[in-house]
């Protein structure tokens, strides 16, 4: 008999549902993952990991029996878990009680880890005796044996195969099949930007004749990512939908309910992402989100293009307080910052009730675009997207910041002091035109509740945010000087 004491607590995220059926606990949005996972029987720990690469989109489940209990994560942590191991003690969910919270105390390094880079690092959380299953990652407890196992099942690295470009075309336009399947009767919202992730989406839905869509941009009037996501719609003929973030729609920031969405979806391990919820309050206020809307996130598909690599800032971070082996960066980037950061975008749909759907989680396209070497990812991301779907629509409109325009920044950085660099980057986020989505608006409001001088001197709204979500929200300190 097993000396294990486990408790397992999941809640429904919102829109999601937990399901229980045969031993399985699983969320996901995709019905197929249900019928194969309902009608599997895994006897052992190997049994397991051939469901973790079957299921190939997004999802996280926990299997329990006499014998073993199985829990896994998706490839990009769609829908978090969270764990604490203490001696015979196990708990394991997605959320943690009062009275969990009030037996733990925080962990200092995470802290200021999290204030630097936005995000705990690795499986750790906020909280001491907290952990959680990165992406690609999986727990396994051995009741007989009285063992537990933490390993990963898929690791963003380079792999030796060979990319197979119909494999990936067929991938993406099954991807929207899929959605036709689950999603039949429900208008398709794509967060519309300048990039080529969400452009990719719309062009998707276009070239299988989906015209029940609707898209929305953000931020400052008249701003590159706004002419560009217009000039797409009007060439796809998409309704689209333009919220200027000003002060009116801005002022949501740090209203009761906007504390309530950052108390709620951080998971002791990401920054509450803000952008797209000022956007859905409003819209959602207007009325201008149909009754049954599904929301396409397209902002992961970077791991795809290797783009992590011209993030200075979290390129340098890397160096100094990770490892020197670059061939681990995309691993440790894809689990911190895209997995907790990035992936808390999809937590504002679900706070404003709406399911998302991310076309760029499938194991078949991160095979595929893993087997191009690192040096050549971008372009050739750039280039299948171009030839396959862009050109096609005639919405092949290159990025304001396509890297072949940045040589001269890259040779002026390379040679000016650190110190100078960062002086440059920091005075760079008054720039409007560097500022699309007006987070200088934010950061103001934020300095006129901080009156630490070294983050006074900080334009950075993400940096601002983070230090006052960890000592205002998470750790509600009532000392108002900060």
């Amino acid at each position: 008999m097993s000396k294990f004491k486990i408790n397992i607590e999941l809640y429904d995220v919102f829109y999601f549902k937990y399901k229980l059926i045969n031993n399985f606990r699983l969320i996901t949005n995709n019905s197929t993952n249900e019928d194969y996972l309902f009608n599997s029987q895994p006897n052992n720990l190997n049994d397991c990991l051939q469901i973790c690469t079957s299921i190939k989109d997004s999802f996280a489940f926990i299997y329990d029996n006499d014998e073993f209990l199985f829990a896994a994560v998706d490839r990009l942590r769609s829908f978090p878990i969270l764990y604490a191991i203490d001696n015979n003690n196990i708990f394991i969910g997605n959320d943690i009680s009062n009275e969990f919270k009030s037996t733990t105390i925080i962990d200092e390094e995470q802290v200021q880890i999290f204030k630097t880079i936005y995000t705990t690092n690795n499986e750790h959380t906020l909280l001491k005796n907290l952990k959680q299953l990165n992406s690609g990652q999986y727990l396994f407890i051995d009741k007989i044996n009285q063992m537990t196992t933490i390993d990963y099942y898929f690791k963003h690295i380079n792999n030796k195969l060979l990319f197979n470009e119909e494999k990936v075309l067929n991938t993406y336009h099954t991807q929207i099949k899929v959605l036709q399947q689950n999603y039949n009767n429900y208008t398709f919202v794509v967060p519309l930007s300048a990039g080529y992730d969400s452009r990719t989406i719309v062009a998707l839905l276009k070239l299988n004749n989906i015209e029940n869509v609707l898209t929305y941009t953000y931020g400052v009037k008249n701003s590159f990512e706004h002419k560009i996501a217009q000039k797409v719609t009007q060439q796809l003929n998409y309704k689209h939908l333009f919220i200027e973030y000003d002060e009116v729609s801005l002022n949501e920031f740090l209203s009761t309910r906007f504390i309530e969405f950052a108390t709620q979806n951080h998971h002791y391990t990401g920054l509450p992402n803000e952008q797209d919820y000022f956007a859905l309050a409003y819209m959602q206020q207007h009325n201008l989100i149909p009754k049954n809307a599904l929301f396409l996130q397209g902002t992961f598909a970077d791991c795809f293009a290797a783009s992590m690599y011209q993030s200075e800032f979290y390129l340098a971070y890397y160096k100094e307080y990770i490892n020197n082996n670059l061939l681990d960066y995309r691993q440790w980037y894809s689990i911190n910052r895209a997995a907790k950061f990035s992936t808390n975008g999809l937590r504002t749909f679900e706070f404003f009730n709406y399911p998302w759907f991310i076309l760029s989680n499938h194991h078949d396209l991160f095979q595929n675009w893993y087997s191009v070497p690192i040096k050549d990812a971008y372009t050739s991301y750039e280039q299948f997207l171009m030839q396959h779907f862009f050109k096609l629509l005639q919405i092949d409109f290159y990025k304001p910041s396509h890297p072949k325009k940045n040589k001269f920044k890259k040779i002026l950085k390379s040679i000016l002091p650190n110190n100078i660099v960062k002086y440059i980057q920091n005075n760079n986020y008054k720039k409007l035109q560097n500022d699309p989505i007006n987070t200088q608006y934010l950061s103001k409001q934020l300095k006129t509740l901080i009156k630490n001088k070294k983050f006074q001197k900080q334009n950075n709204f993400n940096t601002l945010w983070a230090y006052y979500f960890i000592h205002k929200i998470f750790l509600n300190e009532k000392d108002t000087s900060l």
